[in-house]
């Protein structure tokens, strides 16, 4: 009995014995892995330095560059775009993570220290603390999960009467190396700065993420965001942004997604402004070799002094854009040298002709379905579209045939009284900018007078109740009929 304790006891430590040297080898092929997929982004680069294993643990040094930020920087941002860091990690199969015992192939504890004497303005805030500390912890099964935190920031300058708090953000995520699918979460709940110019806060803010390297839902919430200072005041309510999307090409996103603004206060010595309910909302499909695009905007209700707007609505559409000429366009902008005038110069002369035969010949369209807006005098309601035919061979030399290539089409109407009061605003200021004194009644003879022009001319139709104005243009074969009326162009 005693021999079989011994050897049992043996067999185990065996067991924890050689288990972490195969621990750190799975390890460093997940984090070797996971780094090969996070460096394909277009945005930044990150690359393992060196890579030092050990029985027990290891230590891996990463270099990370945001090369995008510097496209067109004119200035050297070398300072905020790469730095290094150190990743230390205790193999499994018993790993400690934050003080407790669990079971899995490999744990990281990272504390993300950068050089932050690099840059001044982030040295005095952060000092010798970690911008982060992080736990990673690797399964047998492949799946990795984490939790970041940021340190607590309680900064005061009393010589400049300034204090930032920032405290308790953290986030969690879980990765799946067998499917690339990721998912994780954010929590911000307070973040405080005052001065001299007044005070700023914004509490409770949340993320949700997921998806994989073509798939991505996201939401993202802010209850409120405070500004209160002697200048002005303002408060921005539930901002909120949804994305549900999908890549359609190697650098466009697709899907739907969302942006909302509950309200806006914002008030000053002079002025007031409120707004009610903007969003924004779009849609981005492909269909076969093209990509069609659309947004919506509604605006229920905003106020600036005593103008006020409602039901404000703008709605548009991009139709069939050419998904490699817009990955070969993106490639080029991402190689741009713009320190290198005649490079660059050189490069938009070769590149920048087959781009935009590419661009031409899947017949791209703009359609504005509607934009319309109400004033208290009335509504405007207007539409139009722009159509290219790309058929045949393109010759951007040609300048008339790509003229003839071109139709659009568009209509306005605009009430008699919304029209009086328009006209009303641009008028007044200019004459009055010109020393001119005018009864209310001269200047509506005035108002009338200018429109009455416009009819004249041709560029507005009276309907025939005579409580509007309406204007429609095509454009055709390098003529525009305006109202009916055909405008030889000279071109």
């Amino acid at each position: 009995m005693r021999f079989k304790t011994i050897f049992n006891s043996a067999v185990f430590a065996v067991i924890l014995g050689t288990t972490p040297n195969y621990s750190g080898q799975v390890a460093e092929l997940e984090i070797t892995s996971l780094t090969e997929q996070l460096s394909s982004s277009v945005y930044y680069k990150i690359s393992i330095a060196d890579y030092r294993r050990g029985w027990f643990s290891s230590e891996v040094d990463f270099h990370v560059e945001v090369p995008f930020l510097n496209t067109f920087a004119e200035a050297d941002l070398s300072a905020y775009t790469t730095n290094d860091f150190t990743l230390h990690i205790n193999h499994g199969p018993l790993v400690f993570v934050d003080g407790s015992v669990i079971v899995a192939a490999a744990a990281q504890e990272m504390d993300f220290r950068p050089d932050w004497s690099r840059i001044a303005e982030v040295d005095k805030f952060i000092g010798d603390q970690p911008l982060a500390h992080s736990t990673l912890i690797t399964r047998f099964n492949g799946e990795i999960s984490g939790t970041s935190k940021l340190p607590e920031i309680d900064y005061v300058d009393q010589e400049n009467n300034l204090s930032v708090k920032m405290s308790g953000y953290s986030e969690t995520f879980t990765y799946a190396s067998t499917t690339g699918h990721y998912s994780g979460s954010a929590v911000l709940p307070q973040l405080s700065i005052k001065s001299s110019d007044g005070d700023f806060d914004m509490n409770d803010i949340e993320m949700d993420i997921a998806g994989s390297s073509d798939e991505l839902e996201a939401t993202f919430h802010i209850p409120q965001i405070s500004v209160q200072g002697d200048a002005v005041t303002m408060n921005i309510d539930n901002i909120e942004m949804k994305i549900d999307g999908d890549k359609v090409t190697d650098y466009m996103w697709g899907g739907k997604s969302s942006f909302s603004i509950g309200a806006v206060q914002s008030n000053t010595a002079a002025t007031a402004f409120s707004m009610d309910g903007f969003t924004l909302t779009s849609n981005t499909w492909d269909e076969g070799p093209v990509v069609h695009s659309d947004m919506v905007v509604d605006l229920p209700s905003m106020r600036f002094d005593e103008f006020e707007v409602t039901n404000g609505k703008f709605d548009a559409i991009f139709r069939n854009i050419d998904k490699k000429a817009f990955d070969a366009y993106y490639t080029l902008i991402l190689g741009l040298n713009m320190g290198d005038a005649n490079a660059l110069q050189k490069m938009l002369l070769e590149e920048g002709e087959n781009l935009g035969i590419s661009f031409l010949q899947s017949s791209p369209e703009y359609i504005m379905r509607d934009f319309s807006f109400t004033l208290p005098s009335g509504t405007l309601a207007s539409n139009m579209g722009i159509h290219f035919d790309g058929g045949g061979d393109i010759d951007l030399k040609d300048i008339q045939n790509l003229i003839n290539r071109v139709t659009s089409e568009g209509q306005l109407v605009i009430p008699r009284s919304l029209a009086h009061d328009m006209a009303s605003r641009i008028l007044e200021p200019q004459l009055a900018a010109l020393g001119a004194q005018m009864t209310d009644e001269q200047m509506t003879q005035v108002v009338q007078q200018s429109i009455d022009g416009f009819v004249a001319q041709g560029f507005l139709v009276e309907d025939i109740e005579g409580n509007a104005y309406r204007s429609e243009y095509s454009f055709e074969n390098g003529k525009i009929t305006l109202n009916g009326k055909v405008i030889d162009l000279p071109l």
